[in-house]
């Protein structure tokens, strides 16, 4: 738990919880009470495996385990069994189990029937001709063998199976004759063969190549080789079957007239029948004699127009508003708004706004050598509400970035929303939160009640009272 702890210095009333020095205590001690030498009253003796010694606090003995050297010794990290220090004798009988035998003094060994199993050479091992018929239970199981199957016209079999004469054939048609199957056939696409050998052609669909016949009003076939007939493919038969001119879509062997191709356009005639057939496009008209004018201009019409001489310049036909032609009265009441002015606007001389100055965008740059602030105290975050809100003072290349760099911030959210100063060592110039990297500590003059009060009970703060200083730890 946290609370103020006392700064010993010189001239300080010391109240000390715990004393620890390591370089010693200078002094006669005479101050010193609560020490007793009662647990030196009864001596220290030797017990079972420790080697002979005593101590009763007149001088120094040293404690040492009673080691025989053989079974149990020390090694340079403490005891250990000894080098060949574990024996037969050390291993009782009972260690030794089912097919084991030795101990209590005499080497372990392994029990063998010397029929089956056999130990030669200090070697366990599978006696020559050990393994009988017997052993093996009457068979061996097919997934004991590396090759357990045979595969006969793709089809795998395990040994002891069984497969037919069908299951061979399966996919084909068999002949069969006075002596049997005769042979095999396989039927391909577009040919059926029966079981007494016919074989006749599959009728040909779409899907399926077969035998077919051909239709005379669309071709000829002589000898087997199949033409289409001149004449043979009606329009139907076409995928495109006409062509569409001016819009109209006609078929093959149709017709189309002038009139039909020129509708709703204008026809400039001449001696030898139509000349041109032109359309009218917006700000243009064309009489039905050729001659073609511009539509007034309007402010709904695009068109021809001429321009006033007191606002615009006009130079090889580039219009522009002429210099001071735009006076006061040319422009309404509150007519100019942001739409009407650049992105960028500069004033080359100094801009005085006699009442408030509001900047609503996100970011304000002030580019000068020196910030001249007139009022008192600075409000920083001023549109928030919320008391756990990180704000402060970025010291831009603090850290060595543009942009960013130590800063001095408000730690709103500490110990329950105290708040209190801290430092963040890494803030760019647009975060809208930062990390603390350490606290800034105060000092504060009065009581302990008082400092909570002014919640100054926070960690490293200094408080100082009656001219002692405490550190809140």
């Amino acid at each position: 738990m946290a609370t103020w702890k006392k700064v010993i210095v010189s001239g300080s009333n010391a109240d000390l919880n715990q004393v620890t020095a390591s370089g010693g205590f200078s002094g006669d001690g005479s101050g010193l009470t609560g020490i007793s030498a009662d647990s030196l009253g009864n001596s220290l003796v030797d017990g079972n495996g420790i080697a002979d010694f005593t101590f009763n606090g007149s001088a120094g003995a040293t404690v040492a385990l009673d080691l025989n050297g053989s079974t149990l010794n020390l090694g340079s990290s403490g005891v250990k069994v000894a080098d060949a220090g574990i024996t037969a004798t050390q291993i009782a009988t009972s260690v030794a189990g089912a097919g084991l035998g030795g101990g209590g003094g005499t080497a372990l060994s392994v029990g063998v029937d010397g029929s089956s199993i056999e130990i030669n050479s200090d070697a366990l091992r599978v006696k020559a001709t050990g393994i009988t018929n017997a052993m093996l239970a009457g068979s061996i199981a097919n997934a004991k063998l590396a090759n357990s199957g045979i595969t006969i016209a793709g089809v795998d079999t395990s040994l002891g199976g069984t497969i037919t004469q069908a299951t061979i054939l399966a996919g084909s048609t068999a002949i069969s004759g006075s002596g049997g199957v005769v042979a095999a056939l396989t039927a391909g696409e577009g040919i059926d063969i029966a079981s007494n050998g016919t074989i006749s052609g599959e009728d040909a669909t779409t899907s399926n190549k077969g035998i077919a016949s051909f239709h005379g009003d669309n071709f000829s076939v002589s000898s087997g080789a199949v033409i289409i007939k001149n004449g043979g493919v009606a329009n139907v038969e076409l995928a495109n079957d006409g062509i569409t001119i001016a819009g109209v879509d006609t078929s093959l062997g149709g017709t189309i007239t002038q009139g039909t191709i020129l509708a709703g356009s204008t026809a400039i005639s001449g001696s030898g029948g139509v000349v041109a057939a032109l359309t009218a496009g917006e700000g243009i008209d064309i009489a039905s004699n050729g001659t073609i004018s511009g539509e007034d201009a309007t402010t709904s019409n695009k068109g021809i127009a001429s321009f006033d001489t007191n606002h615009f310049t006009v130079s090889s036909g580039a219009v522009t508003i002429a210099g001071t032609s735009i006076q006061t009265g040319d422009i309404a009441n509150d007519a100019v708004t942001g739409t009407q002015l650049a992105n960028d606007i500069i004033i080359a001389n100094d801009l005085t706004v006699t009442n408030d100055l509001r900047v609503n965008g996100a970011l304000v740059t002030v580019n000068t050598a020196n910030l001249n602030v007139e009022d008192q105290f600075i409000l920083i975050n001023s549109g928030s509400s919320t008391a756990t809100n990180e704000s402060g003072i970025i010291f831009g290349g603090s850290n060595g970035a543009v942009g960013a760099g130590a800063a001095l911030i408000w730690n709103g959210d500490y110990n329950s929303n105290d708040g209190r100063l801290a430092v963040a060592n890494a803030v760019n110039w647009n975060a809208t939160s930062a990390t603390v990297s350490y606290s800034v500590a105060g000092v504060f003059e009065g009581s302990v009640a008082d400092a909570a009060t002014a919640q100054a009970d926070h960690a490293g703060n200094i408080r100082i009272e009656s001219d002692e200083i405490f550190i809140y730890v």
